[in-house]
């Protein structure tokens, strides 16, 4: 299942529940009962801590007061976290630019003041925000500072969120065993420091792991136990993500309907919450499941929704599969040019993600951020081992000098020695790291003159296509510009003669954006390949019967030698692509009074067809760049048919993709061969 389906938790806060009755009158009555200001504001942010889990917009009034009263007596930590609870308000509901806004803040008043430790939690939540919103190499550096300053003062619960999403971040990077090594690690600081919030957090994100590697058991296992934990805890915002991850589970086991029940039930949730990025990402996975059921609208009409949350949240990495999913949805529904249009759409958007410079900068702040925790590991041994030797020397400061020489050079040899040979370790490590990024170095190069390669390839491919469609574009313009200036002059034979001329070049045209299409579906993995047992034969009679009126046109025969029936395996849509375009071409090529002849043909346990005509036939030259996308040109027919030779690259690719082999064989003004065969 695709991963858009399941949400991860990727921060939390905590605190403690409430009766939600007397709520508001307790809040009342412990502000009456203090009279200094600084407590007031504490009082003011306990209250917010309770009502952001359960209702955020109506946490704001308390988070602003707290703010006013904050700032008036010039209170930094207030300022602070009033910062922070703003900021995860204005994430919910999806403005990410005011939640990084309030986030920038404080970071900037706990730098100033020399405040570590929410410095440390404002730079994490700044990072879990940046990995909504895709920007991966931001998160991994304000994740990096974070973890350092947590580390270097050992802030277990800011360690053990850093961790949360540095997995989540590997998971979204495809880096599976990395991400559940840092879930277990989460865990285990998590469940030192009794965290419940936190260890929900990590059950359900190592659910959605399990969902990935096809393991829904144990996704369901992990699940329900954070399920357990919200439920007691009374928390709504992680209840509506664990709904939505156990419908993602329901949609891997084929059972759609439960799934969407699961669906609705999170949304419901989170429209109470206002929790307008979590609705969008649970109408992006409804719109998936309905996809799987041939809902095509319903589909639609979600992913139409979503779109709208994602772009005013501007969540580049969402919109992108909302593009990719609307694609597929209007191709399916029939509605080619809208599927060409988002295709579109998600060709320049993944582009502006996922370009070469970000990946080298991700990967390169992944090599530091490795380097980094064994550094700040081996300065907190070092600082560790410290601190045991100054408790040993008070220790020993009642014993005689003679004693005390002893026992110190003792335990300092000691101590010396276990910390050489850690650096040691280290230093090995260390090591295999950089042999590592040299490695990693080499294959980026090696990647790099590929992929420039491929794309001159493209250039020459693009420059063609644009080739192709100016010719037929520019006879269908001059056609409507001569009906358009000379209608009036012109007699009914030549006004349908145009007419004619107008029709061939838009079938030409529809014709060569048909396949284009079909390519590039391919091209994305967006074309299932389900083979079956069939009957060739009736295959090949119905082309024979479609194609018919072209032939006839040029008085050309086709004869079929292919007897009823003729059972082999193959996929019907591509083998009914292949035989369509080498028949089209062979009708294409051959002259008028023609013939045109298909035979069955075997070889060592394959099978396929021979497409034999009498047609112009083809130099050396011409057979050896038929296959070739940089080579796609052909010249026209003996009508003057056009084409562009896309119909042969489809060819290759779907026989390619059944195991088999097609080619052919030709020579100037004695026609043409082309054969496939297939696995039988």
């Amino acid at each position: 299942m695709r991963q858009i389906l399941r949400f991860l938790i990727l921060i939390l806060y905590s605190g403690t529940i409430l009766s939600a009755e007397t709520f508001e009158d307790s809040v009342n009555a412990r502000l009456k009962s203090v009279r200094d200001d600084t407590a007031k504001v504490k009082r003011l942010l306990d209250a917010t801590n309770y009502l952001i889990r359960l209702n955020p917009q109506s946490a704001k009034k308390y988070i602003e007061q707290a703010l006013a009263l904050s700032s008036k007596l010039r209170f930094a930590r207030g300022i602070i976290t009033s910062n922070l609870y703003y900021a995860d308000v204005y994430a919910m509901t999806g403005d990410m630019k005011k939640s990084n806004s309030c986030l920038e803040t404080a970071i900037k008043i706990a730098a100033d003041t020399k405040d570590d430790y929410n410095l440390s939690e404002a730079q994490l939540h700044l990072g879990s925000n940046f990995l909504r919103m895709g920007l991966y190499d931001k998160a991994l550096e304000m994740l990096m500072k974070s973890l350092d300053i947590a580390l270097k003062n050992n802030y277990k619960k800011i360690i053990a969120g850093n961790y949360l999403n540095l997995a989540t971040l590997n998971k979204n990077m495809k880096k599976l065993p990395q991400a559940i090594e840092y879930y277990n690690k989460s865990i285990v600081i998590t469940k030192e420091i009794n965290d419940l919030k936190l260890l929900s957090a990590n059950y359900n994100n190592l659910g959605n792991i399990y969902i990935d590697l096809g393991e829904n058991e144990k996704a369901l296992e992990y699940l329900n136990l954070a399920l357990k934990i919200d439920s007691d805890l009374g928390d709504n915002r992680a209840i509506c993500v664990c709904y939505h991850n156990i419908a993602a589970v329901n949609f891997n086991l084929k059972k759609y309907n439960v799934s969407l029940q699961w669906f609705r039930k999170s949304i419901e949730l989170k429209q109470k919450l206002s929790n307008r990025f979590g609705v969008g990402t649970s109408l992006l996975a409804m719109a998936e499941v309905y996809m799987a059921m041939s809902s095509n609208r319903d589909a639609i009409d979600c992913l139409e929704k979503a779109e709208h949350i994602f772009d005013s949240a501007n969540s580049v990495s969402m919109l992108l599969n909302v593009y990719n999913l609307m694609d597929e949805a209007y191709f399916k529904s029939g509605n080619h040019s809208k599927a060409y249009e988002y295709q579109k759409k998600y060709y320049s958007t993944k582009d502006s993600v996922f370009s070469e410079k970000m990946q080298r900068t991700i990967s390169e702040l992944n090599n530091r951020f490795e380097l980094s925790t064994k550094e700040k590991e081996n300065e907190i041994l070092r600082n560790k081992t410290r601190l045991q030797f100054l408790w040993m020397v008070v220790f020993i400061l009642g014993f005689l000098l003679v004693v005390i020489v002893t026992i110190l050079l003792f335990f300092k040899n000691r101590s010396m020695k276990k910390i050489n040979n850690i650096l040691t370790d280290n230093k090995k490590v260390i090591e295999y790291q950089n042999d590592k990024l040299e490695t990693l170095n080499n294959d980026l190069i090696n990647a790099n003159r590929a992929l420039n390669e491929l794309n001159a390839t493209k250039d020459k491919f693009f420059s063609i296509i644009a080739h192709d469609l100016k010719n037929p574009l520019g006879s269908f313009r001059l056609s409507t510009k001569m009906l358009n200036d000379d209608f009036d002059e012109l007699r009914i034979e030549e006004i349908k003669e145009i007419i004619n001329s107008l029709m061939n070049s838009s079938q030409n045209v529809y014709d060569f954006l048909e396949n284009l299409l079909i390519w590039s579906r391919s091209q994305r993995g967006k074309i299932e390949f389900t083979p079956q047992e069939n009957d060739i034969s009736y295959i090949v009679n119905s082309i024979i019967e479609l194609l018919a009126p072209s032939a006839i046109n040029k008085n050309i025969s086709i004869k079929s030698h292919v007897s009823s029936p003729k059972y082999m395996k193959f996929d019907v849509n591509m083998i009914n692509t292949v035989i369509r375009n080498l028949l089209s071409n062979a009708i294409k090529y051959t002259k008028l009074e023609g013939q045109i002849t298909i035979s069955y043909i075997t070889q060592d346990g394959f099978a396929g067809l021979s497409i034999n005509d009498t047609g112009l036939g083809m130099d050396a030259v011409e057979l050896s760049g038929l296959f070739m996308l940089d080579t796609t040109h052909s010249k026209p027919g003996t009508a003057n048919e056009k084409g562009t030779g896309l119909g042969l690259i489809l060819c290759k690719e779907f026989i390619d993709m059944h195991g088999g082999k097609i080619w052919a064989e030709s020579e100037p003004g004695k026609g043409s061969n082309f054969s496939f065969l297939i696995p039988l």
